[in-house]
């Protein structure tokens, strides 16, 4: 049987499906959650008759509502089609948010979902727009994060990519979660390695540097240089003894004179004080 708009609890219950998918797969927000601006709504779809009313879509912007962020404008575009026995569904967003230091940043999602049935179809659409809103609204989210949050974002092993690399970004700013930022330069992922790496020189953590020493020995061809590089960042008396180690020991020539360069920049900096 096909959704029923007419039926309140129907309704109701959709609503309560997706608004809980919304609450409980993080921690609570301590500011209390703000509408989502609309600035232009778009809808394609076919005339098949499996596409359901574009009015699922709203529930799925409602149950995204608990990310929304003072300032935010959402531009929403979406699709649904009819393929084989079922329909195919999704949804585009531009988000641009600003948040109270007067700060203004742009991210894009996108979800595309399959209903195996056409009486599936009202759900699906508005699943697809509710990940589609969520996805970049979770990245900005770190942002509002306290170092603690942060810190244990980091350290899981299951976060999204992107909200890995934006809470990597986050960290080096306020220069916290070394110890959480250096577990992930053994990333598989070489983006998320060579990211922890550039960090950990941002962050500027002395701890760091023995293990950043321990990198210019990897073997992926991009981490030596990086790491080279972080402790210089660092700087100080212990990065000028890690370099002269790494200029004494690294597997080419290159690296090597880099480090020696590294290493007569950070004595010449700590001379001029």
């Amino acid at each position: 049987m096909a959704f029923d708009l007419t039926s309140p609890v129907r309704l109701a219950v959709s609503a309560a499906i997706l608004l809980c998918l919304g609450c409980c797969d993080g921690e609570p927000d301590t500011k209390p959650a703000v509408p989502w601006k609309i600035s232009d709504f778009q809808v394609f779809s076919d005339d098949s008759g499996c596409c359901p009313p574009p009015v699922f879509a709203t529930i799925g912007i409602m149950a995204a509502t608990d990310r929304a962020m003072p300032g935010n404008s959402a531009k929403i575009a979406i699709g649904c089609r009819k393929e084989g026995d079922g329909a195919e569904l999704g949804a585009v967003v531009a988000l641009k948010v600003s948040d109270e230091l007067g700060r203004t940043e742009s991210f894009e999602g996108m979800n595309l979902t399959m209903a195996g049935n056409c009486d599936d179809a009202g759900m699906s659409w508005a699943f697809a727009t509710y990940m589609a809103l969520r996805e970049p609204s979770e990245v900005w989210h770190v942002t509002t994060m306290d170092d603690a949050g942060l810190c244990r974002l980091l350290a899981g092993e299951n976060g999204r990519r992107d909200v890995v690399l934006r809470a990597m970004e986050e960290a080096g700013a306020r220069k916290t979660c070394a110890p959480e930022v250096a577990g992930l330069s053994g990333s598989q992922d070489a983006d998320i390695a060579l990211r922890a790496v550039g960090t950990l020189g941002r962050i500027g953590a002395t701890a760091s540097i023995k293990m950043l020493g321990s990198l210019t020995l990897s073997d992926n061809p991009l981490v030596p240089w990086a790491a080279a590089q972080a402790i210089a960042d660092i700087g100080g008396p212990e990065a000028v003894r890690a370099l002269d180690i790494v200029a004494g020991q690294a597997s080419t020539g290159e690296l090597r004179r880099e480090a020696a360069r590294l290493s007569e920049k950070i004595r010449r900096t700590i001379g001029a004080r």
